[in-house]
């Protein structure tokens, strides 16, 4: 909901997160604050957080707040490392070494949307400029909050984040085959021996897969 709760402080002593690739993998972080994390060292980035070795990161509903870096000071990306952000603020931020992006350092691919994440409706509400080093693969070097982000109903799913920000989201029914419960973040599908044949608009219909009868699979 945009608001972050949990709080991870550096204390302005040490860095907060390092994230060592992710193999095929991606890391979603959602709704956390990183707060005085701190780099020191000449050439060392990333305060609040740093991201090498291929990691794919995606950043949905956080904070990034006083924090400090040589390069970088609250997000660091190295060569071949991916990142993506929804709806992320950045705050006070500082890159000790000049222009070398007091919020972000992107030495890898960068993609800020000024868009909710997906299974969400609404739009968020756009901030201050960032103060980046780096390309931007794209979107737009913004910060952004929750604005009027939220999230879909069960049984519906906003099916694609890259759609034109100067309207909302909506929220769809999941399509026949497909289930969207409390446990799940998106409309997934059903897992082998249960379906879901519903082809109406009744979301109700689609929170659940149901066990296939005998004899058929």
């Amino acid at each position: 909901d945009g608001i972050q709760t949990c709080i991870l402080d550096g204390q302005g002593t040490r860095r907060i997160l390092w994230v060592d690739g992710t193999d095929v993998s991606k890391l979603t972080i959602k709704g956390i604050r990183f707060h005085r994390g701190t780099r020191t060292g000449t050439y060392y980035g990333g305060g609040g957080i740093d991201m090498e070795n291929g990691a794919k990161v995606t950043l949905e509903f956080c904070a990034l707040t006083s924090c400090s870096a040589f390069q970088g000071g609250a997000i660091y990306i190295f060569t071949d490392t991916t990142l993506t952000i929804y709806t992320t603020s950045f705050t006070s931020n500082t890159a000790t070494n000049n222009n070398k992006g007091d919020d972000i350092y992107n030495g890898g691919n960068l993609a800020i949307f000024d868009s909710c994440p997906e299974g969400f409706t609404g739009l968020p509400d756009e901030g201050e400029p960032l103060k980046t080093a780096g390309s931007l693969a794209f979107g737009s070097l913004n910060s952004f909050t929750s604005g009027s982000c939220s999230v879909c109903p069960l049984g519906t799913d906003s099916p694609t984040a890259w759609h034109d920000s100067s309207s909302a989201s909506t929220c769809e029914t999941c399509s026949i085959g497909k289930f969207r419960s409390e446990i799940v973040a998106d409309c997934t599908i059903c897992n082998a021996g249960k379906y879901n044949d519903n082809d109406n608009s009744d979301a109700l219909l689609h929170t659940e897969c149901v066990a296939c009868v005998a004899g058929k699979h």
